[in-house]
């Protein structure tokens, strides 16, 4: 079956599996990256038949269709990136920690108030 017999259903539906996808990652807080065969596969079993799929025809998928294109990140010859709420860090710095205490700390503060206490 070639591409642009199905486009417009095929770019609605793989939108649709690739968000379905990302919310999974999301709630696992992960990356999501996929291989062409992969995505091929999954759609198949939607029902849309062997497509062959790579960067090219995702390229003019992705032209054609804003909300694909707000879907994945980056693509490149062997695989699409999806774009998650999982970012990694720009610059490779470190993730900066939140302040104040640490539970061993709080929890040392405790016992001591509590040893410390009169007993009524």
């Amino acid at each position: 079956m070639r591409l642009f017999e199905v486009e417009d259903s095929f770019a609605r539906d793989l939108e649709m599996l690739l968000r379905n996808q990302r919310d999974r990652s999301d709630s696992k807080k992960s990356t999501l990256t996929f291989s062409y065969d992969a995505i091929s596969n999954m759609m198949k079993n939607m029902g849309h038949g062997k497509i062959e799929l790579d960067d090219v025809a995702l390229k003019n998928l992705i032209d054609g269709n804003p909300a694909l294109k707000s879907v994945i990140k980056n693509f490149n010859k062997y695989e699409v990136e999806v774009s998650t709420e999982k970012e990694e860090p720009e610059t490779g710095d470190a993730i900066p920690q939140p302040g104040g205490q640490t539970v061993d700390s709080m929890a040392s503060q405790a016992a001591n108030q509590f040893l410390n206490s009169p007993l009524s």
